[in-house]
């Protein structure tokens, strides 16, 4: 029964703050006076959490404030468990402020980070409507990708990790480095809102990106298969008339029905030395023949392709080997 008594009193408190004050956007932090450590914003992230067990819904929101200010005062690079944990604050904060949907917003953010993270019976007991949030959290889409701009040279991190897009409906850690790994600035990015812009776009080109350019027929080299085809060719057949050939004389070795006599000896010899000499001549115009076909082919796959060398035409429309397509 007191177990059920104090989620009561938790849903009273937070529901009634929420109804006396309605939405509240979470406030910009402060101007920065003094470099902070991931460390503060660690021990801000705990701090947050005794305040929302213990129902002090105003050291909560001042301790999201705080953590706010901390945060863009970073000299060092975020970490992904303490970016988790950081999320969670700005969730419980936006919860008491009554901003369901920035509060799954954050705990989807903390959830994409840390996923099997479990929050405490003292903070969220059986049945509180923190953990409902939660589990709705974990089915939101982070949203399109959203291109980033890195310091030239440089780049960027989202939740302390280097990524070139980031998901724009997802509350992001934004730190922007310089390419010899210095930390520049740090940003707490909202669901909707845009990441700052330092240097070039430096994401891939899209195809759709293609339309925007003149339309340019690049002639593609072509390789001589066909002469590889046709001298492997040769070089099998003739290896198949000198295996004939040799096959011949070997038979004519071992034909028992030859007469004896003078001169017997140096036929069969003869007869020997030739099945042997185009046994040999088989077996090497064979595997010359064999290697001419395996170049002519790769060839011809590799740089001929079904249309016979097409040109590639690069332009408003994309196409390769004529408008019939791939």
């Amino acid at each position: 029964m007191k177990h059920t008594t104090t989620v009561v009193c938790a849903l009273v408190l937070f529901g009634a703050e929420a109804k006396a004050k309605g939405p509240v956007a979470v406030e910009q932090p402060p101007a920065c006076e003094q470099a902070t450590t991931v460390s503060v914003l660690a021990r801000l992230s705990m701090a947050g959490d005794s305040a929302f067990a213990s129902f002090d819904t105003e050291m909560l929101k001042q301790t999201a404030r705080d953590a706010e200010a901390a945060l863009v005062c970073l000299n060092e690079p975020v970490t992904q468990p303490v970016a988790a944990s950081y999320h969670r604050l700005m969730a419980l904060a936006a919860f008491v402020n009554g901003e369901d949907d920035l509060s799954r917003r954050e705990l989807h953010a903390s959830y994409r980070l840390e996923d099997t993270y479990v929050f405490p019976t003292q903070i969220a007991p059986e049945g509180h409507p923190l953990l409902v949030f939660y589990e709705e959290a974990k089915l939101l889409q982070g949203g399109s990708p959203e291109d980033l701009y890195p310091p030239i040279g440089g780049y960027v991190t989202i939740d302390g990790e280097k990524m070139d897009m980031r998901p724009s409906e997802t509350p992001v850690i934004v730190q922007a480095f310089s390419s010899t790994d210095e930390l520049l600035e740090t940003h707490y990015v909202l669901a909707g809102q845009s990441v700052p812009r330092w240097g070039e776009l430096t994401a891939r080109l899209k195809v759709e990106d293609l339309s925007a350019l003149p339309s340019t027929t690049v002639q593609r080299k072509k390789k001589p298969a066909m002469p590889w085809l046709v001298a492997g060719g040769a070089a099998l057949a003739l290896g198949g008339v000198s295996y004939g050939i040799a096959m011949d004389q070997h038979s004519r070795f071992l034909d028992t029905s030859s007469p004896d006599g003078d001169g017997s000896e140096d036929t069969l010899n003869g007869y020997m030395n030739r099945a042997n000499t185009f046994g040999a001549s088989a077996i090497g115009l064979g595997v010359v023949g064999v290697g001419l076909m395996g170049t002519g082919v790769v060839l011809q796959v590799r740089f001929g392709g079904p249309r016979g060398n097409p040109d590639l035409t690069v332009g408003p429309e994309v196409s390769e080997g004529g408008a019939d397509g791939p």
